[in-house]
């Protein structure tokens, strides 16, 4: 066995040589949106604060972010998993 420990590997890079971003994880939705939809859409306060979302920030624009919003029993269904 030859191992060369020193040389690192590249994981996270696709084969045309450009690095892939790595997305954070869902979380609790942000405060703001949530009180939004809570206060202007009179949504329900307790499926409101159950709701998780990931962000994913947008190249040209500092400090916006795309947003996706889902429950997650309906995101574990749709992966089949129970």
């Amino acid at each position: 066995m030859n191992w060369k420990f020193w040389q690192k590997e590249k994981h996270n890079e696709n084969p045309s040589g450009t690095k892939e971003v790595r997305l954070a994880k869902p979380k609790e939705l942000p405060d703001r949106v949530g009180m939004h939809l809570v206060t202007d859409l009179k949504e329900d306060p307790d499926w409101v604060w159950s709701l998780k979302c990931a962000l994913r920030p947008q190249a040209e624009k500092k400090n916006v972010f795309e947003i996706r919003i889902f429950t997650p029993p309906l995101l574990t269904q749709q992966n089949g998993c129970q």
